[in-house]
């Protein structure tokens, strides 16, 4: 789901662990093993990487990809492509997606049109812990900079976040969605 060299290829065991309990769409059990924990970050960043999710999408991945998204996911694999695909994309669409560059493009308009270089040169002293793997995604991690620098200053504009944004945050700092929740503002606010 991810290209060769994406960082997620070869994050630790406990780096995959914390990336996946940060996301709260992520309710399957792994068998613990270090490339099913790597296999389910790619899908999880595939699923975050798409905020307008089609059947298509699902189609177009292979049987294996398929299942291992049913397995994160605890959707139920069976009957047709087809119909296994609705399952998955039903339940992905579940969660709302809503995404940080359709909340900031009113007040930063430039942002969905930035070039890759523009993204690139915004994201270069950013220490995230998400490496983007397309130009959508470096416009969303831009618009996620932008929205704390400018626009989270309180827990209360966390709180207003739908959770699979704070989940999507959580994730790029590398927070850990069991931590107290005090601990997890002081970690993420400025």
């Amino acid at each position: 789901m991810l290209p060769s060299g994406h960082r997620l290829r070869t994050i630790t065991k406990d780096a995959a662990a914390d990336i996946l309990a940060s996301q709260s769409m992520v309710v399957g059990r792994s068998s613990g093993e270090t490339a099913v924990l790597r296999e389910w970050c790619a899908a999880l960043t595939w699923i975050l990487s798409r905020p307008q999710m089609a059947l298509d999408d699902l189609l177009d991945l292979s049987g294996a990809q398929r299942v291992t998204l049913a397995d994160m996911l605890k959707v139920p694999t069976g009957g047709g492509t087809q119909e296994f695909s609705r399952r998955l994309l039903r339940n992905i669409n579940g969660h709302d997606n809503e995404t940080f560059l359709s909340i900031m493009s009113t007040s930063h308009p430039e942002l969905p049109r930035l070039t890759q270089s523009q993204a690139d040169r915004r994201l270069s002293n950013v220490s995230f812990n998400y490496d983007p793997a397309t130009l959508d995604e470096a416009r969303e991690m831009c618009a996620i900079k932008a929205w704390c620098q400018d626009a989270c200053t309180t827990a209360a504009d966390w709180h207003a976040l739908p959770s699979h944004l704070r989940d999507f945050v959580r994730m790029i700092h590398g927070v850990n969605k069991d931590f107290p929740r005090k601990l997890q503002l002081l970690l993420l606010l400025p």
